[in-house]
Order: structure tokens, then C-alpha cells, then sequence
């Protein structure tokens, strides 16, 4: 963010924003560990802020669920440092890691995957992740009872701020596709069957509407 507080102009943002902006970090700030806010006023960095970001305790079992499923490769999309980015991923068997990146960096990445690459899910929540939940094939939103914002723009929605239960959903999703596509096959044959056989004029046409019911049922 910049803003004017009386005459002076005043920055804050993460080691990327300030380095587009021409600022020249000082050499103190490569051994801070986690990640790293700075605070300019002017032309000059004064101070900084660093914290360190605990990743959800399920994300690796989550990531290791959805490399079983139809996803093959994990991406990990944040605005953090790239050290502790590297870091992240490293503990939760992520394949791949964009750092240090704006909203708009992240929707002009997804908006450019490849089709070879498609489909491609993303999973977030608060209000600046809106925009990527819409952006991608499969947006599933975590937390959504304090991020409506997420849960207007997703496919999926978690109410709870529990991340296996977005794994839980693939399977939901696959289970409900099967049976439907089991439901359909059965109406067809059963379709095709009962053709055949008043083909045969063994039956008189007059009962085909109540004998179509039960397959409409099924």
C-alpha cells in the first residue's frame, strides 16, 4: 500500500512490492526469517515486520489425496517470499510454487494455462482469493461462513475451515458422476429393450406409457 501521511510518502508492502518500486532493500533483510513486511517513508525503508505463517496442519494430507486423483501436480500460488514459500512447499510435497505474488499476477497465470494443463482447481478463502476462485476451472472455497465474498464465486463451497473436507468433495463429486452416468445407461438400455420388444408386436402399443414410468423412476 502508499498513501500521504502530511508531507511524507509513505510505503508498506513485502520485499517484492517495495522492489518494484526501486527501493534498494537493506542487506539485513535475506536473514530475516518468514515473512518479511517493510515499512518506507520517502526514499528510505525504516522498519520492518516479519512473522512466520504455520501451513494448515491437513495440507499434506490434502495434497497427498488430490495427487491421486484426477489433479497430477500441485501448485502453491502466494503472495509470500519465496524462501518461505520453498519452505511450504518442501513439508507438504508441493510440486511446484509461484511466490511473491499479486492478485493480478495470479489471475493472469491461471487465465494463461494451457488446455494440455486444464482442468485446474484452486483452493482459498478471504476476500482477496475471490477473483482467483472464479478464475479457474474449480474454485473451492474454504471457511466461507467468514469469506462471503469466496463462497459467491466458487464451485465448491467448505463452510468449515477444514481443507480435507475440499478433498472429501472430489470424491463426492465422482460418486454423483457415476451414478448418474450409471442412471442414464440403465434408462437407455432398458429404453432400447422395451423398443425391441413392441417392435416384436407381442405387446400392444397401449401399454408402453405405463411401462416407461418405472424406467423414468429409475
Amino acid at each position: 500500500i502508499r498513501g500521504m501521511i502530511g508531507s511524507q510518502q509513505v510505503w508498506f508492502g513485502n520485499e517484492a512490492y517495495l522492489k518494484n518500486h526501486e527501493f534498494k532493500l537493506p542487506k539485513e533483510a535475506s536473514k530475516i526469517e518468514g515473512l518479511l513486511c517493510l515499512l518506507a517513508i520517502d526514499d528510505e525503508i525504516v522498519g520492518a515486520i516479519s512473522y512466520n505463517e504455520n501451513p494448515n496442519p491437513e495440507a499434506e494430507t490434502f495434497i497427498e489425496i488430490v495427487n491421486k486423483s484426477v489433479f497430477t501436480d500441485s501448485l502453491l500460488i502466494t503472495s509470500d517470499s519465496q524462501k518461505l514459500a520453498n519452505e511450504i512447499a518442501a513439508k507438504n510435497n508441493i510440486s511446484s510454487v509461484m511466490a511473491e505474488c499479486s492478485p493480478a499476477n495470479k489471475i493472469t497465470f491461471i487465465e494463461n494455462i494451457p488446455d494440455t494443463s486444464r482442468p485446474f482447481g484452486f483452493v482459498g478463502d478471504g476476500q482477496a482469493d475471490a477473483l482467483m476462485l472464479s478464475a479457474a476451472d474449480v474454485g473451492i472455497a474454504i471457511n466461507c461462513q467468514a469469506t462471503e465474498h469466496a463462497g459467491d464465486s466458487s464451485n465448491v463451497i467448505i463452510l468449515q475451515n477444514d481443507i480435507l473436507k475440499a478433498a472429501g468433495s472430489l470424491s463426492t463429486a465422482r460418486l454423483s458422476l457415476g451414478r448418474a452416468q450409471l442412471s442414464v445407461a440403465i434408462g437407455v438400455l432398458l429404453s432400447l429393450g422395451l423398443m425391441g420388444l413392441f417392435a416384436t408386436g407381442k405387446i400392444r402399443s397401449i401399454y408402453g406409457p405405463f411401462l416407461l414410468i418405472p424406467i423414468d423412476l429409475l
